[in-house]
């Protein structure tokens, strides 16, 4: 399968993009580990095998936890809001308190992409930014469609760490590096410009 389905292919079900069924979400894995490599979705994710003798294909990218960064400069890290549910039918209010994270936190988080093959570097570092920019547009975790979990991204440092360097016998290659970060379409074309 690839990302650029026929419209027979899109939507969710075992013969569809969206093939596996996690609980109640449906995700994009593909079924063969000759297909996973063609891939660019499955390439930087990865694909676990879904029955006894299915082939893994690890994920080329490493999602570290997210560390808060500024805590010094905020009164509070967890704010308490108070939304009310409506009932459509009785009109009867639910009031519920929500914690979420204040407006202004800054994390600091670090993603690392591990290259297989030189010819595909470009095309997934590319897919990697873009997917950044989309997340600045959708959100993190729940209640999204009530304006929570809005976030920036700006990508501070890039690096390149060839096989030499973990061999002691060459350097990282600084391919970005601004203290206040930038967005990622201007840290992808400095990127490519380098790579």
């Amino acid at each position: 399968m690839s990302a650029n389905q026929p419209p027979e292919k899109r939507g969710r079900g075992e013969d569809k993009w969206f093939n596996r069924n996690i609980g109640d979400v449906w995700i994009h894995v593909c079924n063969t580990l000759e297909d996973a490599v063609k891939c660019p979705v499955c390439r930087l994710f990865g694909i676990s095998g879904k029955r006894s003798g299915d082939k893994n294909y690890p994920s080329r990218t490493i999602f570290r936890d997210a560390h808060l960064c500024n805590k010094n400069e905020l009164e509070e890290v967890i704010e308490i809001k108070y939304e009310t549910a409506i009932d459509r039918i009785t009109s009867a209010a639910n009031p519920r308190p929500m914690e979420r994270v204040v407006p202004g936190a800054e994390f600091a988080f670090e993603i690392v992409y591990n290259i297989e093959n030189e010819d595909e570097k470009k095309e997934d570092l590319r897919n990697l930014i873009n997917l950044m920019k989309m997340l600045e547009d959708d959100y993190l975790g729940g209640s999204g469609s009530r304006g929570y979990r809005k976030i920036e991204l700006r990508i501070t440092r890039v690096v390149e760490r060839p096989k030499e360097y973990y061999l002691n016998e060459g350097a990282e290659r600084e391919l970005l590096k601004k203290e206040e970060g930038v967005r990622p379409e201007e840290a992808l074309n400095q990127i490519l410009e380098k790579i």
